[in-house]
């Protein structure tokens, strides 16, 4: 998949014309604390249509631990160089099953450069995304559908999503979150609701960097874990909002076993903006064995939330799902959105 504004990803591996994608229940790896045996696969196509809330297609869900446990859901549909779709929800209702999910004119996080209909003849590329109640990402499917007044899925990448950053969420910690180390810190802080009322995106707390101008402050985290293989993604995600700014940037320094380096370098926009979600990421080439995460700042009022670095695996890891049989598929949702 191309670059989505702010919003990037990878699609990779041709699988033919697919109607069944597989599905992988969890990695041999340990997680943090956030789960990774939810699961989403695509069944088959529904019905084409490039006008909004015409083109669906099947997805089957596996949600361990059930409704109320809270999900989120990310879908995201380019065509052309153009986003067409940027859907984002939670909702605790959902479970293990099947339902109908379409692409709709939506622009929840401003990510929509151009609205429906999806012009026919081109390739569609959609990204969905689970994320757990955190709302960090825990699953992901990457496919591309060969033409909206078509509707066959031709290419596909899915598998689950490493987390590895501990504490990325700063709800542990005083001034300065666990896990995280600060630096040149002047007026930085961990900060939360009760003491700034809105302050975090999700949870109740986030970091704020209140540097003055030409000043500049950082906080890193160092996880060594031997994670990843060749092919898959190293991917650095995170939600910012700001007052007055200089920007920054979120740098991601990968060890491979050999020693050598792969970095991942995402920018902080300058400026004044409420939250906004930003990502970056690189293909990796062999294992990596340490991963370090730097937040900089360079001046003016800066706050971050939910500071995820990630390994995201390649469609070659999956394996199949053995079936869908006797999960029933609902009718396709009548509003203009897949949350009901």
């Amino acid at each position: 998949m191309k670059k989505i504004s702010e919003f990037r990803s990878r699609k990779s591996g041709v699988c033919g014309v697919l109607f069944v994608m597989a599905l992988v229940l969890c990695l041999s790896l340990p997680h943090s604390v956030y789960a990774e045996s939810e699961s989403w696969g695509v069944l088959g196509a529904v019905s084409p249509g490039c006008t909004s809330g015409t083109l669906f297609y099947d997805t089957v869900r596996i949600f361990p631990d059930g409704p109320g446990a809270g999900h989120c859901f990310s879908t995201i549909a380019e065509s052309g160089g153009q986003v067409y779709m940027d859907e984002y929800f939670c909702n605790t209702s959902f479970t293990t099953g099947s339902q109908n999910w379409g692409l709709f004119n939506e622009n929840i996080r401003g990510l929509q450069t151009a609205p429906f209909p999806i012009p026919a003849g081109a390739p569609v590329d959609v990204q969905m995304q689970i994320r757990d109640a955190a709302e960090f990402p825990v699953w992901e499917i990457n496919m591309t559908i060969n033409d909206c007044a078509v509707g066959t899925i031709t290419e596909s990448t899915y598998g689950p999503i490493r987390q590895l950053n501990k504490n990325a969420d700063f709800e542990l910690g005083s001034s300065v979150p666990k896990n995280w180390t600060l630096v040149n810190a002047i007026n930085d802080a961990r900060v939360c609701n009760d003491t700034v009322p809105g302050i975090s995106h999700a949870g109740e707390c986030a970091f704020r960097f209140k540097n003055q101008a030409g000043e500049s402050s950082k906080i890193t985290q160092t996880v060594k874990a031997k994670v990843g293989e060749a092919e898959d993604v190293l991917r650095v995600m995170t939600w910012v909002s700001a007052n007055n700014t200089a920007g920054g940037t979120i740098t991601v320094k990968g060890v491979y076993i050999d020693n050598t380096i792969v970095s991942v370098v995402l920018p902080i926009p300058v400026g004044t903006y409420a939250y906004r979600e930003i990502s970056n990421e690189a293909v990796l080439t062999q294992q990596l064995k340490q991963v370090k995460t730097t937040v900089k700042s360079l001046g003016g009022e800066l706050i971050v939330d939910n500071v995820a670095t990630m390994v995201v695996a390649n469609a070659a890891k999956v394996r199949p799902f053995p079936s869908a049989a006797g999960l029933q598929s609902q009718a396709p949702a009548a509003s203009g959105s897949n949350n009901e």
